[in-house]
């Protein structure tokens, strides 16, 4: 049975996430009461073993998998005769999913909270309402949905399991921050969306071709299409130059001379004017045009660049890696923290696997997420970020990881003193 058939029967919260202490600790049929009716070791070590690969099949779950895997291995090679021993041991591997789902469960929950309050919250805003809706029927506000939900998606991959508070004194870079995954989602629904829909027109007239209550499912499949991503990818990139790039003006027309060559000069280019000759009052129009969209730009710039006090917001130069974002795939993003975080179990390997798993690859949002991530580990203590970095000098830290560094290049201040004073 897929993941999807299990999940769909199992009961939910009322906040529409799974109500995973019901599914693990129901008397009459939940899982630890099953997995304890056994009675054979085996069948106990074998349905575990079942659970865990139903739960953790997700792209980035293998280390996850492996770790309670691994686990399950040492209790299938204790004395399988002790049977209330392996039902203990199995019981609480099946506690401790059970607490990493609620937990999981209860951070996506109060995001999407959150970001229903916001999203209401900008609603009740009549302007921007208007900019937003006032031109989207049904299926396009499916559409808009479907859309941002994906962009959010990239973000939840940094931002997940990461404690939204200051760490340390030190705000959070903004994306692994879900108050900032949520600002950039308003951007883009207020001022990209309609300029983006304009442009899916083909994709949206596919999904009125589908029945009422099968169009969300079809504008998933498509918007996530590997094929239909690298369209998207085009349009949005079109668009976020549009809404984010300020505009220069064109050339001024030449004033022209007085007296009767000047005259003369007027008349004839009034005489070609239809032709196409660029005049002073076109490049008046010009500008004023211009000058409303730099000064929209700038309005869009504050929203994104406006101080917070959890975070810290991005700077101008954040720029194009946002717009980047879109290119993101979570599952391969998911992946690479995956892998962080296997390669930090190892503190005497892990310099020179990290360096082999590096090479060809930009690891720079993963490395910040897992460190927001796994705080105790990658920036207290042993501070594992600046292990897995000492192969890397100064200026090439600062060369290949320019945002790391801005964020937490502090952290190797003393390293980089050290290694000054030895030598």
């Amino acid at each position: 049975m897929a993941e999807d058939e299990i999940h769909a029967n199992w009961p939910k919260l009322p906040d529409g996430t799974v109500d995973w202490e019901t599914v693990f600790e129901n008397p009459d049929d939940g899982l630890i009461q099953l997995i304890e009716a056994a009675r054979k070791s085996k069948t106990l070590i074998d349905c575990t073993a079942m659970i865990i690969q139903t739960l953790f099949t997700r792209n980035g779950d293998e280390d996850v998998r492996a770790k309670y895997t691994q686990k399950l291995a040492i209790i299938a090679t204790s004395d399988l005769d002790d049977l209330s021993g392996i039902a203990s041991k199995t019981t609480t591997i099946l506690r401790a999913i059970k607490d990493d789902r609620i937990k999981r469960a209860a951070e996506w929950a109060a995001h999407k909270q959150e970001r229903a309050a916001a999203r209401e919250q900008e609603r009740q805003d009549e302007e921007r309402h208007k900019r937003l809706r006032q031109s989207l029927d049904e299926t396009e506000a499916i559409f808009s949905d479907v859309y941002c939900d994906t962009i959010d998606q990239k973000f939840q991959v940094m931002w997940t399991g990461v404690p939204q508070e200051t760490l340390d004194g030190r705000k959070l870079p903004f994306i692994v921050s879900s108050d900032f995954a949520r600002t950039f989602e308003n951007v883009v629904r207020d001022t990209f969306m309609p300029w983006i829909i304009a442009n899916c027109r083909y994709i949206i007239s596919e999904a009125k071709r589908k029945d009422t209550d099968q169009r969300k499912e079809y504008l998933e499949q498509r918007i996530n299409d590997p094929g239909t991503h690298k369209e998207l990818w085009n349009i949005w990139n079109v668009t976020w130059r549009h809404f984010m790039e300020e505009k220069e003006y064109p050339a001024k027309p030449k004033e022209e001379k007085g007296g009767i060559f000047g005259s003369i000069s007027r008349v004839v280019k009034d005489a070609i004017a239809d032709e196409g000759e660029y005049t002073r009052e076109d490049w008046d129009h010009d500008v004023e045009i211009i000058d409303k969209q730099n000064a929209e730009c700038r309005e869009i710039k504050a929203r994104l660049l406006n101080a917070h006090s959890v975070y810290l917001a991005p700077q101008e130069e954040d720029m194009t890696r946002l717009m980047n974002l879109f290119a993101i795939v979570p599952g391969d993003l998911r992946k690479e923290i995956s892998a962080l975080r296997q390669i930090s179990e190892d503190m005497d390997s892990s310099v020179r696997v990290f360096e082999s798993f590096s090479k060809g690859k930009d690891l720079e949002l993963a490395l910040i997420a897992i460190s927001f991530q796994n705080p105790d580990l990658f920036l207290r203590g042993e501070k594992m970020l600046v292990h897995l970095l000492r192969g890397k000098k100064e200026h090439e830290r600062y060369r290949d990881l320019p945002f790391l560094m801005r964020e937490l290049g502090d952290l190797f201040d003393q390293a980089d003193g050290s290694s000054e004073k030895d030598g």
